[in-house]
């Protein structure tokens, strides 16, 4: 897609590491409209073997007013939905889990 530039992130709830090679499977996918973002989808995956929470957010780096930001170390203690409040952002993710 020229001149269309997407981001997936996905913050992943639970642990999909597993002591053998297991499948894993998406059991079931829902659509989150976050209201009013124009070039952001929210997608919500459930996954099973194990089961597992996903998150997927699509954000068209093109579309006025969509971007990606990153806290300072002075400010990454702070909840993701704190530092969206403060900052006025929209969507909010803590990707900094390992």
């Amino acid at each position: 897609m020229t001149g269309l530039r997407l981001v997936a992130l996905a913050v992943v709830v639970g642990s999909l590491a597993a002591p053998t090679a297991r499948a894993i499977s998406i059991a079931t996918t829902t659509d989150i409209a976050p209201s009013g973002l124009s070039g952001v989808t929210v997608q919500q995956l459930r996954l099973s073997g194990p089961a597992t929470d996903a998150y997927v957010v699509r954000a068209d780096l093109c579309v006025p007013g969509v971007r990606i930001d990153a806290t300072s170390p002075a400010t990454s203690l702070r909840t993701a939905g704190s530092w969206a409040s403060g900052a006025g952002a929209k969507v909010a993710l803590n990707v900094d889990i390992y």
